[in-house]
């Protein structure tokens, strides 16, 4: 019974401990009696020198010719063949031996890439058993355990999960790119934890040429910390943790120093550090654990389309040849009976059950020949071919990004001559990603404006037809107004405005709303293209683009570029490491109703106290921010299908609702992409109440953290008021219609579910 209630609190285990240098206790020093993590050791072959023979015979038995030509060759143990012995083995095993060398070589490159992998080195920091020396060593990747504390460099691919615990950028951000796990090349910000950043970054530096360092005791309580991490899963983009302070009493929960992580905090294996010098982890799940290996295939034969066609086929085959030898021998065992014995020359025999089975095999013989194994050895050298051909093919070049095609397999010609159906995203596939904002609809004044660079345009309902035109709808007159700027319902900024706007804002008053909105709702961090520019002074009023935007998400890029443009410019962005709340520093252009070009700046603080991100089930993004003026506010921008509900939009009336829908369908029929932007006032009780309980929820751990955090999330993002549309255009890519076009004559259906 005792062994039964371990084994069972094993199933039941619902959390992974992690202890930094395997430490949970400093006084008296208590190591972390871990469990068999899983090791760090990547393998992706298949064989081994003593496993190659009989995996690799089983896996080619499963095709029905080498299966059927192994039976014939047993035959001709019990039987006198028509044909030669030969004849049947030497073409068997021809072809097993040349699959067998395939295998063996794709193999032997596996390992010798996994050998690469396993062997790249990587700076540990160790801190020795008396806990008084810290020691920088370098560890294979196959050596690192989780515990360990592990410093990766930039353009390196991190080689296990890790909890970020230091950056070399004080803000604690650093930047990975996630192409190994989901495809995209754009660069996305994590954040280093705020309670390890300092003593990490510290130590990094401080230790000597030697790597040594003498540690003392407050240092050594700085560094030790207790993560507790949900158990290994396949999901790449959720993650649920906390850390706990050793230093505090882990008996009475209040008193316990517990802080979330969130899936911002943790890099994952596969992906790459990048613009970022190193940064310092936490290694949490390791080797076969990590989230890329869950989700990974095991390592097996795969078999193609045309395999399994050719195995029915010559299945059936197999199974007509066996009728017609049954056939045959009984033929030959009725002739002989009834005509054979009265021919003298022949023996007389008696014929017995066995003799009709000899017979039977026989005839099997001459019938195996429907089998064509020369062709099917002919059809794997050929797939060679075609891969070497596709590999070295100077028509799948591409000479901007210097990449070429490569056949993975010799089986890639032979699987993209079975395609029937073709589903293709839209962003970045067919469209050149490279969005720009065009068009705003301000709610509930139901009001269109085209956006054009820094030229802002009324358009009345009747002339809107394409906002992807850039006549947008105007006669030729009209359009020419429209260009030097000299139309009334023209914004163009760094001139006056005579209509619709504010005395001092050159922006119509409508449009106020939607553009702060979408200056403050996203994730974007900034990157100055001069460090050494830090006065408003030298920022150009007719662009305000000082700086360059690093973004995850085109569409976010292109609203904030649309803003600044506009006159609402985000100049930096960074982190207050002392209440852990993301500080926007943005700079509102203003102008003096003497007359144009007397441009004046007024920089602003914002404070985004709380990010809700995009998800696919919410389609939505939402953040609470601190406005300079002291006010309190949430900012969502989304999907119609989520931001339109009576639910989330209850401070807006039906008529706005359905004013908002209708802008959203005139913008995607003229093939924009659509957002919502929603926003509402708080008062500050009530704004703290909300940040208390969200971070509550962020310590929690297991299921009832994330059914409360769908509650907060829900209460923060209901309730808000419509204020604006915008639909963002993303032209397509050059030869995408004679692609399509060549793709349906091929034979080959495309669909499309990107949006």
């Amino acid at each position: 019974m005792p062994v039964f209630n371990l084994c069972r609190r094993k199933q039941e285990q619902s959390s992974r401990l992690v202890c930094a240098f395997g430490i949970s206790q400093l006084e008296p020093i208590a190591r972390h009696s871990e469990p068999q993590f899983a090791p760090n050791q990547i393998v992706t072959s298949r064989y081994t020198w003593w496993s190659f023979l009989p995996i690799s015979l089983f896996e080619l038995f499963h095709q029905i010719s080498n299966l059927a030509f192994a039976i014939l060759s047993l035959l001709y143990l019990f039987a006198t063949g028509a044909t030669g012995f030969w004849a049947t083995v030497c073409p068997l095993s021809f072809a097993l031996v040349t699959a067998m060398i395939k295998d063996a070589v794709y193999d032997i490159f596996r390992q010798r890439q996994d050998k690469l992998v396993n062997n790249r080195l990587f700076e540990t920091i160790h801190l020795d058993d008396s806990c008084e020396t810290l020691r920088r060593v370098d560890q294979k990747s196959s050596n690192l355990r989780v515990g360990d504390v592990v410093i990766c460099k930039s353009e390196t691919e991190f080689p296990c999960d890790m909890v970020i615990l230091s950056s070399s950028d004080p803000r604690r951000r650093i930047e990975v790119t996630t192409a190994n796990l989901d495809g995209e090349t754009t660069a996305k910000t994590h954040y280093a934890l705020p309670s390890t950043q300092n003593p990490y970054l510290h130590i990094y530096r401080e230790c000597d040429k030697n790597g040594l360092m003498t540690a003392s005791l407050d240092l050594v309580k700085s560094l030790l910390l207790i993560v507790e991490c949900e158990p290994p899963n396949a999901n790449l983009n959720t993650f649920e943790g906390r850390i706990h302070d050793p230093s505090s009493s882990t008996d009475v929960p209040d008193q316990r120093k517990d802080a979330g992580i969130s899936f911002d905090n943790v890099v994952l294996r596969g992906s790459k550090l990048v613009n970022t010098d190193f940064m310092i982890g936490l290694p949490i799940y390791t080797g076969s654990d990590t989230k890329l290996s869950l989700n990974a295939r095991g390592a097996r034969r795969k078999y193609t389309a045309r395999e399994s066609k050719l195995n029915v086929i010559l299945g059936t085959f197999a199974l007509v040849a066996v009728l017609l030898s049954i056939l045959m021998a009984i033929g030959a065992t009725v002739w002989s009976i009834t005509i054979g014995k009265s021919i003298w020359f022949l023996p007389q025999m008696k014929y017995t059950a066995w003799e009709f089975v000899q017979n039977v095999f026989s005839f099997s013989f001459i019938t195996t020949y429907l089998l064509p194994i020369s062709l099917i050895i002919t059809i794997e050298y050929q797939q060679v071919v075609l891969a070497g051909f596709i590999s070295r093919d100077m028509e799948l070049y591409d000479p901007k990004q210097d990449i070429r095609s490569s056949a993975k397999t010799v089986h890639t010609a032979d699987e993209l001559g079975q395609i029937e159906f073709l589903f293709s995203d839209k962003t970045g596939t067919l469209t050149e990603n490279m969005m720009v904002l065009r068009a705003c609809a301000a709610i509930p004044s139901n009001i269109v404006y085209r956006i054009d660079g820094d030229q802002v345009s009324r358009i009345p309902e009747w002339r809107r037809s394409s906002f992807t035109d850039p006549g947008y709808g105007l006669n030729s007159n009209e359009v020419a107004q429209h260009r030097s700027g000299q139309d009334e319902e023209t914004t163009p900024v760094g001139e006056q405005i005579r209509s619709d706007r504010t005395d001092k804002l050159a922006l119509p008053k409508n449009l106020i709303k939607p553009i702060l909105v979408a200056t403050l709702c996203h994730s974007i961090e900034v990157k100055r293209n001069n460090p050494a520019i830090e006065t408003l002074q030298s920022t150009s009023p007719k662009t305000g683009l000082i700086t360059t935007y690093q973004a995850s998400s085109p569409d976010e890029k292109a609203l904030v570029e649309a803003c600044a443009r506009l006159g609402y410019i985000l100049r930096a962005t960074y982190v207050d490491s002392e209440e852990n709340v993301r500080q926007l520093k943005v700079a509102r252009t203003q102008y003096r109703s003497t007359g144009a070009n007397t441009a004046t700046w007024t920089e602003e603080d914002y404070r985004i106290d709380l990010v809700l991100e995009f998800d696919p089930v919410r389609k939505r993004m939402t953040v609470m921010a601190r406005h300079p003026d002291g006010t309190y506010h949430i900012h969502s921008k989304g999907a119609e299908t989520s931001m339109l509900s009576p639910e989330a939009s209850s401070r807006s009336t039906n008529q706005a609702r359905t004013m908002a829908l209708e802008r959203v369908n005139e913008f995607a029929l003229s093939g924009l992409r659509t957002l919502v932007l929603s926003s509402r006032k708080l008062r500050e009780k009530e704004y703290q109440a909300l940040i208390k309980q969200w971070r509550t929820t962020m310590s929690l751990f297991g299921p009832d953290r994330a059914n409360a955090m769908a509650t907060v999330r829900q209460t923060i993002e209901s309730g808000l008021k419509i204020v604006g549309v915008t639909g963002v255009e993303d032209r397509l890519q050059p030869g995408v219609q004679d692609c399509l076009q060549s793709l349906r004559e091929a034979g080959i259906q495309v669909g499309n579910f990107g949006l």
